[in-house]
């Protein structure tokens, strides 16, 4: 093909023919130029398909650790709705229950058996029910979230070439919600909790060998306040959880209509 321009070249300039040429020459140019964009174009089509294939696999590899945030967080969830409802029972059973305390407990999330006590909270003392809620005073499931993903997708800087606003913000807000709700967690209660008790011998894991645990909060006007912080503190976590689900729930539909697009 180069042969064959070079003779027409060479047989132009030979006949003297230098108007036809000079046509020739920048024909031959615009050629070399369409060329080139045309390469350009490829070679952008090729770099653009690049950047949304890794993007989708950002976005493959985001909603996985949101499913295991999400498994988690139901976790979380079914500890900390036991934990509410049983606390104020404690206090309800210890006969420490106040009009204020009735109220608190009257907008508290609805109890779910689960696999920490799958019956109904019972109305009477129950010494198994008792060594459990007990057990559970002195401790809190943390929330471990899987961050690396999120935090891969905006170190490569592919974060910030999404075009979905209300996808980008959906994440930002859960992601602002989880550090909101759990990730700067202090349970310094939870210690005040078991110094309480240890200054009286006692272990918060197992009350079994106690005559009546809830003697622990009887008349003791400190531990009854710890105990209606540690309920409310628990609600709080349930309340939070059970948001966060909601928020990975919608944020699944959303990942998977983008990746749709692709």
């Amino acid at each position: 093909m180069l042969r064959f321009f070079r003779q027409i070249r060479q047989r132009l300039l030979t006949d003297n023919k230098f108007s036809k040429y000079l046509l020739y020459a920048i024909g031959e140019i615009l050629l070399v130029m369409i060329g080139i964009l045309l390469a350009l174009q490829v070679n952008n089509w090729n770099e653009q398909q690049k950047e949304e294939d890794q993007i989708r696999k950002q976005f493959i590899s985001l909603k996985e650790s949101l499913l295991l945030d999400k498994d988690w967080l139901n976790n979380i969830r079914s500890v900390e709705i036991f934990k509410v409802h049983s606390f104020y029972k404690l206090i309800e059973l210890a006969g420490e229950s106040e009009p204020h305390v009735l109220e608190l407990q009257n907008n508290i999330i609805e109890y779910e058996p689960s696999w920490i006590w799958n019956r109904p909270i019972p109305e009477h003392a129950d010494s198994e029910f008792l060594k459990i809620s007990f057990s559970w005073t002195g401790r809190e499931r943390p929330m471990i979230p899987n961050l690396y993903s999120i935090e891969e997708f905006k170190n490569t800087g592919l974060y910030s070439k999404i075009e979905n606003d209300a996808l980008k913000s959906s994440i930002n807000n859960y992601y602002g919600q989880l550090g909101w709700r759990f990730t700067s967690d202090k349970p310094s209660m939870h210690g005040e909790w078991r110094s309480s008790l240890r200054s009286d011998g006692v272990n918060y894991i197992n009350v079994s060998n106690l005559e009546d645990p809830l003697n622990l909060i009887r008349d003791n006007g400190v531990r009854k306040a710890l105990l209606l912080s540690l309920a409310i503190r628990a609600g709080w976590r349930a309340d939070g959880a059970d948001t966060l689900i909601n928020l990975i729930d919608e944020l699944v539909i959303l990942i998977d209509q983008e990746i749709s697009k692709s």
